[in-house]
């Protein structure tokens, strides 16, 4: 439907930004980058270059390419109003991966700074410090996330995370 969109309408930018998450959603991530591009492109300063800068990161993310992930990030935390707890959270995730631990926990922190009832920053923040080897730091953030999460099966694997850590 976008991609017909696309050939009916190829100067709307919200179309391509729009079909880049559809790529992204069935997976075609080389595909979802180009039609970021075009809508950055299109409107260099409009909210959906900004949407499609976090896109682009997401989709760096995925492919491991940490760097590329990172400068697009910080080119969407410029622009974007809604959401951009969870642009905090994946710059977190990048550093996290790149072992640089203070940046990730500065990031998730953030996160939780302006959203604190977003869940997810804990278990990475907890994780972070237990790279760290705050061992009792990562616990405090397991537990905060159980005081507020309600997937079950989530809180279980929270619970044996927790469990594991009491025994070393």
């Amino acid at each position: 439907m976008y991609k017909e969109a696309v050939r009916i309408a190829p100067w709307s930018n919200s179309t391509h930004h729009r079909l880049g998450f559809c790529y992204v959603q069935i997976g075609k991530l080389d595909e979802s980058v180009l039609e970021f591009e075009k809508t950055i492109q299109l409107g260099p300063e409009h909210i959906l270059a900004y949407k499609s800068y976090a896109g682009l990161g997401y989709v760096y993310l995925q492919k491991s390419q940490f760097d590329k992930a990172i400068e697009m990030y910080q080119k969407a935390i410029k622009g974007i109003i809604d959401e951009k707890e969870r642009v905090y959270q994946d710059l977190g995730n990048c550093y996290l991966a790149q072992g640089k631990y203070d940046e990730a926990i500065s990031m998730f922190k953030e996160a939780l700074r302006i959203n604190p009832e977003f869940l997810q920053p804990h278990i990475y923040l907890g994780e972070a410090y237990l790279k760290k080897g705050m061992k009792d730091k990562a616990i405090k953030k397991y537990k905060d996330y159980l005081e507020r999460a309600t997937d079950e099966k989530e809180i279980q694997k929270v619970k044996v995370i927790i469990s594991e850590l009491n025994q070393l």
